[in-house]
């Protein structure tokens, strides 16, 4: 299955353990011993994103790196989330890529980072670790949804696809753009889904209080589209008829609503007042994202539907998938309201992302549970259709289990994650680039084992890991002009400039002898 040459002890290990527990899993789920099934499930997700975990020691271009600069930043000031925490020269606070005060996200997902790092250290796997934990948290909770809302067979075959989802995995570990934020995301707007589950079926008050809890758990990662599952509740609640004519059933959103507001509400008050300027400006960047294509992310109304089989899938037939399980979803949601709850949801998310400017890949997936329940029913559905026509219960649970194994290595996708993890496949531009990078790390920090130095002129966009990995003062990756570099001088701060061997170094920075000036090994 693997290149195993290539691989570490360690890595085969966690790849292969992860693997048996999931077959053990598919195993045991047929010979009715769900619970433990479900764990082996859940343990071998956990496997398996350590292993992703732990293939590249580096920091990926682009969100990672700024995400985990913050958040270790973020250890020492958990409520003055900054980027560069000692700026030596001008910056503008509208730049993410190299402001002060880093108010671009929300903060959950980087105090769960930071605090990750301050029990295991500040290390490429400690940051990924709350990722890795919550994906396979959401295993559990796919698994449960798909029992509230289908059946036990559709939870359990849309959480198996899941585990293994392509795209849901390189996003954990940070190698897909918004990374970290946008699983923390999907899983606390998963969790307020699921806890509206139970409460529909028990309707225990405890469960009001879980979903404004976790959705403004989500809010606090991504702002409002945390609120989504209020609108389904509310259509699931027109769509009955007893609960629409009664008060009680529109109090308990509200309520739950409070909760989250209570939640979320407290950050935006005091990055108002604290940070006034930069809070204002990124509020009305959110906005902006309706409107107009920020930072060049556009595309036409098709593009989130053009982008099925990125999420879900590689192949022309996963959209008609798709589709043919929301129609099930349709036709065997266990009752009125919760087919409404996930019609509504689905809607309501795709229509706003494909009217919105700004697109991105990722948007629709706080719906994800819904796509992997839908290609669950798929299969759910196809063993009853084999049930009325084979009389041999064996050959149909190997039939189903082998169909299952094989989507799933199809969704894991191995040849594009060695094509993107190793050099199985020839170059990869963007490993060696990143590999010789830590390497330069390393060099440099030996020529100046000084952290209290400002590092000018590093390679483009080395400056941002190599603050993480070195934990210097400051570092940027190009070289102070004449009047940033008199400033620096007259205020006696100690800096070094990288030499790249690409004639940049200006005249004003070689002549002067006082300037620490360190080759680039690889120049």
């Amino acid at each position: 299955m693997l290149h195993n040459s290539i691989y570490s002890s360690n890595q085969l290990f966690l790849f292969y353990t992860s693997i048996f527990l999931m077959c053990l899993s598919m195993i045991l789920f047929y010979k009715k011993s769900y619970s433990i099934s479900v764990f082996l499930l859940f343990s071998g997700s956990l496997a398996l994103g350590l292993f992703l975990g732990i293939l590249d020691p580096y920091l990926y271009y682009w969100d990672e790196q700024f995400h985990a600069l913050v958040a270790k930043n973020m250890m020492e000031h958990p409520f003055e989330p900054m980027l560069y925490k000692n700026p030596e020269v001008g910056y503008s606070y509208q730049m993410w890529v190299g402001n002060n005060i880093w108010l671009h996200k929300q903060p959950l997902f980087l105090w769960q980072m930071a605090l990750s790092m301050k029990v295991f250290g500040a290390t490429t796997i400690a940051l990924r670790l709350p990722s890795i934990l919550m994906h396979s948290v959401m295993v559990l909770l796919v698994y449960r949804i798909g029992c509230n809302m289908i059946s036990r067979k559709t939870g359990y075959y849309g959480a198996f696809l899941f585990t293994l989802s392509f795209y849901i995995l390189e996003m954990m570990i940070g190698f897909r753009s918004t990374d970290h934020n946008d699983v923390a995301f999907i899983f606390y707007s998963t969790a307020s889904i699921w806890a509206w589950t139970e409460f529909n079926l028990s309707k225990n008050k405890k469960w009001i209080f879980a979903i404004g809890l976790f959705s403004g758990c989500a809010v606090l990662n991504k702002w409002l589209p945390g609120l989504l599952v209020y609108g389904a509740w509310g259509a699931s609640i027109l769509s009955n008829k007893e609960d629409r004519v009664s008060i009680k059933a529109y109090l308990l959103p509200v309520y739950s609503f409070l909760i989250s507001v209570a939640v979320f509400l407290p950050w935006q008050i005091y990055t108002f007042l604290r940070f006034p300027v930069e809070s204002k400006y990124e509020y009305d960047l959110n906005v902006l994202h309706f409107s107009q294509p920020v930072e060049g992310h556009d595309g036409s109304w098709t593009f989130h539907f053009n982008h099925l089989n990125t999420l879900y899938g590689d192949g022309e037939f996963v959209p008609w998938i798709l589709l043919l399980g929301l129609i099930l979803l349709m036709v065997f949601g266990k009752e009125n309201r919760i087919r409404v709850f996930i019609f509504t949801a689905v809607v309501a998310v795709y229509g706003f992302y494909s009217i919105a400017a700004t697109k991105m890949i990722s948007f629709p997936l706080v719906v994800s549970v819904f796509a992997f329940l839908s290609m669950g029913i798929v299969l759910d559905q196809f063993e009853e259709l084999l049930n009325k026509y084979i009389k041999y219960p064996k050959i149909i649970s190997i039939l189903v289990l082998t169909l299952l194994l094989f989507f799933g290595y199809l969704s894991l996708n191995i040849k594009e994650l060695e094509k993107d993890h190793t050099f199985i496949y020839g170059d990869n531009p963007t490993k060696n680039l990143k590999e010789k990078e830590l390497v330069v790390f390393d060099y440099i920090m030996k020529q100046i084992p000084d952290t209290s130095y400002t590092f000018f002129n590093l390679p483009f966009m080395s400056n941002v890991p190599f603050m993480f990995h070195k934990g210097v003062h400051a570092a940027y990756d190009f070289c102070p002009n004449e009047e940033q570099y008199v400033d620096l001088k007259n205020r006696n701060i100690k800096f070094v400039v990288i030499d790249n061997n690409q004639k940049n170094i200006p005249e004003y920075i070689l002549k002067d002898s006082t300037t620490k000036i360190v080759r680039n090994p690889y120049w």
